[in-house]
């Protein structure tokens, strides 16, 4: 059990990889004071070989920091993953506090901090059954057992042949106006969603991210 974590550092052009066994839902809080406690933070951690990368089934947070090129890119937190209003503020917030730093969320999690730092991303990536994977309905019902009637959920998934399917589960309902006017780039209001299901593209890896 616990909630891990890979946390990598690249300074001259080297990188640092380091482990930690309960800090992926409480990143956030870790990395919001900005770079020199952040950086202070993973050094605190013992050094680790390649060997001690997590895969797309434990890693549950993760962070690079970049100290070459001022990049930050990293995942993790508790609400923050599902929330994105919340996410959009959150990261809105550390630019005042990772100055000159470029702040980036992984998306795809640990393929994603793999594929920054040059790890090959096969060795992170854990093959889903793809039958059980794109039954769409059993996923949607799954979010209807667990969701409350706060969460109002878009689920997409892109299938092996590159196509796009989209569910929306509003679970209070909107009407035809603010389906027609939900545009994701606009601030958000009470009937947009607060979170769904992202299916990655199965041509490239396996992997389902909470957006």
């Amino acid at each position: 059990m616990g909630q891990c974590a890979n946390l990598i550092i690249v300074e001259n052009n080297e990188r640092e990889l380091y482990y930690d066994h309960w800090c992926a839902n409480s990143l956030d809080s870790d990395l919001f004071w900005g770079i020199d406690k952040a950086v202070q933070f993973f050094r605190d951690h013992e050094q680790q070989e390649d060997d001690c990368w997590l895969d797309t089934t434990w890693c549950e947070g993760g962070a690079v920091i970049d100290l070459d090129k001022k990049v930050l890119l990293w995942f993790g937190g508790e609400d923050i993953c599902y929330d994105i209003p919340l996410r959009r503020a959150f990261l809105e917030l550390m630019n005042k506090t990772w100055p000159r730093f470029q702040i980036h969320w992984a998306y795809a999690g640990i393929v994603d901090l793999a594929d920054y730092v040059g790890y090959d991303r096969n060795k992170v990536i854990v093959p889903f059954d793809e039958e059980e994977l794109f039954d769409t309905e059993k996923i949607i019902d799954v979010f209807d057992s667990i969701g409350s009637d706060d969460w109002n959920i878009v689920i997409s998934f892109r299938n092996m042949n590159n196509e796009i399917e989209v569910q929306k589960k509003f679970k209070k309902g909107l009407d035809k106006e603010t389906k027609k006017r939900f545009n994701p780039s606009r601030n958000s209001s009470r009937h947009d969603p607060l979170g769904g299901l992202r299916q990655v593209n199965m041509q490239r890896f396996s992997c389902t991210t909470f957006l």
